[in-house]
This record gives structure tokens, C-alpha cells and sequence, in this order.
């Protein structure tokens, strides 16, 4: 049986608002953003694919589970076209490693 790492079991909460991984962005104001209903957009298809939503906790390795049972390389482009962070691959390279 393979031990889980530490990261595995970090658990993530999932909020309708800006949160850390929007810290160094130059568009977040406060709790939202000024591309909101871009933003608005992104998150309902992540909910709907992932079957994941607001105020919800999940572990990163339960996240890669739903990622690996739902979304396909193609999926993940459709949905994530409009994230000006797709560019840089940093999801793409996660999402090509968990759907193996």
C-alpha cells in the first residue's frame, strides 16, 4: 500500500470568493475580482465537472481522484480557454500527471 505524502491529506475549502491562489494576482480586489464574471464562469464549470462546491472540503488527493474519474486533457482545455493562467501550463502540467 503507498503512503500518502502529507500534501495528500491538505485539505482544501472551497469558497465563492477570492482565496490564496489569487493572492499575486493583479486583478483581485478584496474578495472578488475585476474579471468576476469570467471568474464566475471558471468556477461554475470546475463545479460542475468536479462535482465540487461552496463551503465544501475536500483533500488534495480526494480533488485528484475527481480530476482523474472526470475531466479529460480536452475537457480541461474547453473549460480553462478563458483563464488568462492556462498560458503559463502549471494546471495543465497537473492535470496530465493525475489523469495518467
Amino acid at each position: 500500500m503507498e503512503t500518502l505524502s502529507r500534501d495528500e491529506k491538505t485539505e482544501i475549502t472551497v469558497v465563492s470568493h477570492t482565496d490564496s491562489i489569487c493572492a499575486p494576482c493583479p486583478h483581485r480586489t478584496d474578495l472578488t475580482c475585476t474579471s468576476q464574471e469570467k471568474i464566475n464562469q471558471l468556477d461554475q464549470a470546475h463545479a460542475t465537472v468536479l462535482d465540487i462546491h461552496p463551503n465544501s472540503t475536500i483533500t488534495w488527493e480526494d480533488a485528484k481522484k475527481k480530476i482523474a474519474e472526470r475531466l479529460s486533457l480536452e475537457d480541461f482545455h474547453q473549460m480553462c480557454a478563458p483563464c488568462e493562467w492556462k498560458k503559463f501550463g502549471m494546471c495543465e502540467e497537473v492535470v496530465r500527471k493525475t489523469i495518467k
